[in-house]
């Protein structure tokens, strides 16, 4: 997987009474950050890394967290995906998370071809509901599996130039981008990895 080919392609907001949900906050001087603690976990099969990222993220609940099978949560997320080329689809895996470990709110799928806006949605949501996201890439075949196309990681941490919760604030200069990256190739430690925000963007393309 080459960076310059990885696109991003859906978001996961947890979604608490009406609206949607995500993660912590804590500022600096001109800085808004959104941190959480989150646990590595490696995808267990080739083509586990959905459901790595569901482990990880349901692992860090800021409440009722579960611990839960690697190999449970693939056999749930199969059983709920409506998209039959992907390996885990955004609805299988908004279905499984929601079925094996529900949350205090539920979760949602978040698209948008313009990666300014998302990226904000994502920043609003994190800081005013302190959840993981999950974020679907459009890579190139990696760890060796040339039809996997798709790869999930959780992001656990984003810093904007300003509070995205702040009333009458549209849009953020995103920073930083703090995320757990289950092992390429298999069998390797989960990676975290901590990207500036234009390298995030350089990296973001519409797909259709």
């Amino acid at each position: 997987m080459t960076k310059s080919n990885r696109k991003i392609r859906f978001i996961f907001c947890l979604l608490a009474g009406i609206f949607s949900l995500l993660f912590i906050s804590v500022s600096s001087a001109r800085a808004h950050s959104v941190m959480l603690e989150l646990p590595d976990y490696p995808e267990e099969a080739t083509n586990w890394c959905g459901a790595a990222v569901a482990q990880m993220i349901m692992k860090g609940y800021p409440a009722g967290s579960c611990s839960l099978l690697q190999e449970d949560i693939w056999l749930s997320i199969q059983s709920y995906k409506t998209e039959a080329l992907w390996d885990a689809d955004p609805a299988g895996m908004r279905m499984a998370m929601k079925n094996l470990c529900p949350p205090s709110g539920t979760w949602s799928i978040h698209s948008d071809a313009n990666p300014q806006a998302l990226m904000f949605t994502m920043a609003r949501l994190m800081t005013r509901y302190r959840y993981p996201t999950a974020v679907l890439l459009d890579t190139q075949a990696h760890n060796d599996y040339a039809p996997h196309q798709e790869h999930w990681i959780a992001v656990r941490g984003i810093i904007t130039d300003v509070d995205p919760t702040t009333p009458g604030v549209t849009s953020v200069n995103l920073n930083f981008v703090w995320f757990n990256d289950s092992a390429v190739p298999m069998g390797d430690p989960a990676v975290e990895r901590f990207i500036s925000g234009s390298t995030w963007y350089s990296e973001f393309q519409t797909v259709n």
